[in-house]
């Protein structure tokens, strides 16, 4: 049987393991970690507080905790190691005089979860956040024999009805690709699936290959200095003065960089040009030359049939006309993902006020497990209500709709993952082997495997809206959906 022990013990040695009420499952109305079902003689008092915020108060007696802490004694004393005795013959007596009181809110913890965790199953509670221990035990009254009692704060979450958007009428906005937009994407595959050549003088976007040297006020090298062969990306050069320096030169030319700090602002990236270690960057001069031998340029492909086939190699393509289109299609399929979940905020929004959440509750329980202070929270709290409440609403609808994720479902969303990964670096032919041999890999990672079933069921919520209320189709431009969109960033 898992147990769930609660930390509540003020100046006792704690043999317990952590809290851990209120997982996902328990709050959304999932299944109880609970195996079975442990009847005590304690006593339990359930009172309200405030609306889905109640106190429930647990009372322990000697004859609930007897049985298992003298068990515990014994099974110590037969386990323990102490100079002057034989392991499995240290005398009762004396575990109960070293590790009485230890072992006492061992148990004592014990009970109070499974007792606080069964009662929740009980009547079944739908918990938000994690019980709160209200009061603490005190060293001094626990004591054999003693009657021990111990409050709890427990939020409840809301039920919501999901019917109460059946056939409203939502707005779901498809974005319109502007041509700007098509153009740069259309230039971005000329790119990709350009050719590398090596010309002789430098232009904007080159790739630079050289020799750096640290030099002094009069371009002498440095004794003991910096140098490294290096490559430049122009493109990372922001600055258009402090990129001009190498337009326009030739191989084998030598120019000072006046600043090699600002020309290369990202430390992390300048200390891998150079191949030192951020320490050395206080130490070493601004100053440097920097000699070019080589320079590589991509020649964007030709917009012609053999282009068109390798960017779309299922599609047979003509002319730049229906290439463009393609690309306008495509785009507009990317942009999907960002309308619906404009869409689906738009839904959650209609249920938000019908939410009453336990906030006065919540807030307590934030401060209980952050380091914020309770203005902290106070200041932030209408975002984590948004929060708590999205969750809850798309729990209920889950269970409303039945919504479940097969192994399947992984493998597909897995799968296609790494064709967009593929595709995003121009091959868009990919091995069958490689493909299930990157597939495997993504559902071997649990992170990722976590994060592939928060897409999925997402994905499944968005599907069942879409059938389940009333849709107004609107085109609008990516300027306007920004602005829509806007709001949720906050």
């Amino acid at each position: 049987m898992n147990y769930i022990y609660l930390l509540f013990f003020a100046g006792v040695v704690k043999l317990v393991d952590t809290l851990d009420l209120g997982s996902s499952a328990a709050r959304l109305g999932g299944s109880s970690p609970f195996t079975r079902t442990i009847f005590y003689k304690m006593a339990v008092k359930d009172k309200k507080i405030n609306e889905n915020h109640r106190l429930i108060s647990i009372s322990l007696n000697e004859s609930d905790y007897s049985e298992s802490y003298n068990k515990s004694i014994s099974r110590y004393s037969k386990n323990i190691s102490l100079n002057g005795f034989r392991k499995g013959f240290v005398p009762k007596g004396l575990v109960v005089k070293m590790y009485g009181k230890a072992i006492l809110s061992e148990e004592i913890n014990k009970l109070f979860s499974e007792k606080l965790n069964n009662y929740v199953v009980e009547k079944k509670y739908n918990l938000i956040g994690e019980p709160i221990a209200s009061s603490q035990i005190k060293e001094q009254d626990l004591n054999f024999g003693n009657t021990i009692d111990l409050d709890f704060e427990i939020g409840i979450a809301p039920k919501i009805n999901v019917k109460l958007i059946d056939k409203k009428s939502f707005n779901y906005y498809n974005i319109n690709p502007a041509k700007e937009d098509i153009d740069k994407h259309i230039v971005s595959m000329r790119k990709r699936y350009g050719s590398m050549t090596s010309p002789d003088l430098v232009e904007d976007e080159d790739v630079l290959m050289g020799d750096f040297e640290e030099v002094d006020s009069k371009n002498n090298k440095v004794l003991n200095g910096v140098s490294n062969s290096g490559t430049i990306s122009l493109l990372s050069i922001k600055d258009k003065k402090l990129k001009s320096i190498f337009l326009g030169i030739k191989k084998n030319t030598k120019v000072i960089i006046k600043d090699i700090r600002k020309t290369f602002s990202n430390e992390s990236d300048l200390c891998s040009l150079l191949n030192i270690k951020k320490e050395q960057l206080d130490s070493m001069s601004s100053l440097f030359s920097f000699e070019l031998k080589n320079i590589q340029r991509v020649t964007m492909a030709s917009l012609n049939e053999d282009f068109f086939k390798k960017v779309y190699p299922d599609t047979k393509i003509k002319d730049s006309k229906i290439f463009e289109d393609k690309i306008k299609e495509e785009i507009s399929l990317n942009y999907q993902k960002d309308t619906d979940m404009l869409f689906k905020y738009n839904i959650y929004d209609d249920f938000m006020d019908n939410v009453d959440i336990p906030d006065v509750f919540l807030k307590k329980w934030l401060v209980s497990r952050n380091s914020l202070s309770e203005k902290e929270i106070s200041k932030e709290y209408k975002n984590y209500s948004k929060y708590f409440k999205s969750q809850l609403i798309e729990g209920s609808i889950i269970s409303f709709a039945k919504i479940n994720v097969s192994k399947e479902d992984l493998e597909s969303v897995a799968k296609q993952n790494v064709i967009d990964q593929f595709k995003y670096y121009g091959n868009r032919n990919i091995d069958e082997n490689h493909l299930k041999q990157f597939t495997k890999q993504i559902l071997e990672n649990k992170e990722e495997l976590k994060r592939l079933n928060e897409v999925v069921l997402s994905d499944k919520v968005i599907s069942f809206l879409k059938t389940y209320v009333k849709i107004k189709e609107k085109s609008i431009s990516m300027t306007e959906f920004i602005k829509l969109a806007d709001k949720y960033k906050k």
